[in-house]
């Protein structure tokens, strides 16, 4: 599995299947973001983790251009952080310098990568908010700090100035949107659908079914109001509602 945004795959031979650590299974619940130390191509970053000798990988790559790779699936682990103990339990990301030395920058476009991968990435392993305390006693403390650095587990300087600069910055970015998108959901939830034109304007993709259970007489509605073409129009029917009757129906629960 990987994320949507990802739009080139290069799978290394150096990981680990799956996750766990000392025959303990992980979950997903730490970020680790990285920098590739040099100015290259997520192709190029691609065939140097397929080198077995080279002994290294991680889940992801983000490019100078944007562009997102996937290196390692995330239901296994990669060789990013010299540290198994933490690699078990996170997404590894290596994000491409725009320049060499420090403070070792990255561009606007893969920062907003970045920040889009990971927003992205926490909201399908219920990660309700990145926190970074810059604290390596907190390593092995999700609950504390979720963000971790190479720096902490080798003898490196990864990710280099300019990202760990920018930690609390990337955390409080990604939080936002991930509360933001948190308030669009529950708005969208919220919404009542009391007429099939409502469902089909809004919801098209639930429109055969509603139409199909008014038919049957199964949707009568809450009150008799009927549009004008005598069908129901106070449903009273949310969101969630709407896909547990769509999923019903493809399962035939319903009948023809």
């Amino acid at each position: 599995m990987h994320s949507e945004a990802v739009s080139y795959v290069k799978l290394s031979p150096n990981h680990y299947d799956g996750r766990s650590y000392k025959g303990e299974a992980r979950k997903i619940d730490t970020i680790t973001i990285h920098h590739t130390a040099g100015v290259l191509s997520v192709e190029a970053l691609g065939e140097d983790f397929m080198n077995p000798a080279r002994k290294a990988s991680s889940n992801y790559g983000v490019g100078n251009d944007g562009r997102i790779a996937c290196y390692v699936e995330e239901e296994n682990t990669a060789w990013t952080s010299s540290s198994r103990d933490n690699d078990s339990r996170a997404i590894t990301i290596e994000v491409v310098n725009s320049r060499t030395g420090e403070p070792w920058p990255v561009s606007e476009q893969a920062y907003s990568a970045l920040i889009g991968l990971l927003v992205d990435i926490c909201k399908r392993h219920g990660i309700p908010r990145l926190l970074w305390k810059n604290d390596k006693s907190l390593v092995g403390q999700p609950d504390k700090q979720n963000m971790t650095i190479h720096r902490w587990f080798s003898a490196t300087d990864c990710p280099g100035q300019y990202l760990l600069n920018r930690m609390g910055e990337i955390a409080d970015t990604v939080n936002a949107r991930l509360a933001a998108q948190e308030k669009e959901d529950e708005d969208v939830n919220a919404k009542r659908y009391n007429s099939l034109k409502e469902i089909s304007d809004a919801e098209p993709w639930a429109t055969e079914t509603v139409a199909k259970l008014i038919e049957k007489d199964i949707l009568r509605g809450s009150g008799g109001l009927r549009d004008a073409q005598g069908r129901p129009a106070d449903l009273d029917l949310s969101r969630d509602m709407l896909r547990l009757l769509v999923v019903n129906d493809r399962a035939g629960l319903y009948g023809e």
